[in-house]
């Protein structure tokens, strides 16, 4: 039903297109008595019985060709935005991307609320995937999680308590920027707090029931702190952008304290990545000696691969690739403005200190004369 609708919305484009080329030829040929029929057939009023008692809003209908500009756009944002988030939003990661983009975008309010709309209906995210089984995948890409980590029952408490939190990061992206903030402070810290709590508890019990030592990597611990340095990053990230910071001392603090949130979430992919690597070479290591004896099963098994799940895992590698770069971009420009302020104030705070100086001179050598004068008179 989906991709029906966004081929309809698809086709509708060039459909539009040529309505307006359309009007565009009629305006030549259009006389009085044509825009005259054409104002007479809509009502102004048309929204009055919607208010009730509140006063009459005159609705102001714009020309045929205006309109139409403004539906092309409609229609072409609901192609972009839409429709691509719900035939290409396959993965929690991907998702998040094309929220991202629709986040700082200027898009109309009909299509967020659209999107609002599709983003969960039908218990399933945009009404396709089990959100379940989305976190479980993309904490296992992320923090190499375990496929038995979210089947003990602790395991399962906390995969339905981090539900919601993780829908919530979602819809924050289709708010407008000036409402992200308050909604950050409200509803997501508190929640994601809370959540590293219990995901310590959850990272214990497994150790616990595994009969591993401490030395073993906190699997939902650092999955849950990558999500919440994200959340804090973007928290500060519109804070600049609705220009809250003013002074350039606060702009360097601000962006100091952006250095040290990036470098704590690459860090802490980082170390993800390192315990994924690891987990990926101990069952190769392991099935090197038994090699010999599955001959006959090698053809059919890479055919598999190939054919699946391999392609699909490249692409979620080159999206988390990509996701890095971006993150080591963002650490290498935050911390290049840090040292472009200090290194102004250090130059400020020099020519002060010159300035300072060369008064102290200047008072020495004028009481030096001064006393000269003294003494010359004093002759």
């Amino acid at each position: 039903m989906a991709e029906i609708k966004t081929v309809i919305t698809q086709s509708a484009l060039p459909n539009l297109r040529e309505l307006r080329v359309l009007f565009e030829k009629l305006i030549d040929t259009e006389t009085d008595r044509d825009l005259h029929i054409l104002q007479r057939t809509f009502d102004p009023f048309v929204n009055r019985p919607l208010f009730g008692n509140s006063p009459v809003r005159k609705v102001v209908f714009l020309e045929p060709q205006k309109s139409l500009d403004v539906l092309s756009t409609i229609v072409a944002e609901i192609d972009w935005a839409l429709c691509d988030i719900i035939l290409k939003g396959k993965t929690l990661g991907r998702i998040r991307r094309f929220l991202d983009r629709i986040s700082k975008s200027s898009i109309n309010i009909l299509t967020r609320s659209l999107i609002v709309l599709n983003l969960y209906f039908d218990e399933k995210l945009l009404g396709q995937f089990s959100l379940l089984k989305l976190i479980i995948k993309h904490a296992q890409e992320m923090a190499a999680a375990p496929a038995d980590l979210f089947e003990s029952k602790h395991g399962q408490i906390f995969l339905n308590r981090l539900a919601k939190p993780m829908y919530d990061t979602l819809k924050l992206r289709l708010l407008n920027r000036n409402r992200q903030r308050p909604f950050l402070a409200a509803v997501i810290f508190p929640d994601w707090s809370q959540l590293q709590q219990e995901a310590h508890i959850v990272d214990v019990q497994y150790r616990r029931e595994k009969g591993l030592d401490n030395k073993s990597p906190p699997f939902v611990s650092h999955y849950v702190l990558s999500n919440l340095v994200d959340l804090m990053d973007l928290h500060i990230s519109v804070g600049v952008e609705l220009s809250l910071y003013q002074s350039h001392e606060d702009l360097s603090v601000v962006y100091w304290y952006r250095d040290f949130l990036l470098s704590a979430l690459l860090n802490n992919l980082s170390a993800m990545q390192k315990t994924k690597l690891s987990g990926q070479k101990g069952p190769a290591q392991q099935g090197e000696p038994s090699g010999k004896s599955n001959k006959g099963k090698k053809k059919n098994h890479g055919k598999r691969e190939r054919n699946g799940s391999s392609q699909q895992s490249g692409l979620e590698e080159l999206e988390y690739e990509y996701d890095m770069m971006v993150l080591e971009c963002k650490r290498s420009l935050c911390r290049g403005l840090v040292r472009v302020s200090f290194f102004f104030r250090f130059e400020t705070f020099c020519l002060i200190g010159r300035s300072a100086h060369i008064q102290c001179l200047a008072l020495r050598f004028a009481l030096k004369s001064l006393s000269r004068l003294c003494t010359r008179a004093s002759c």
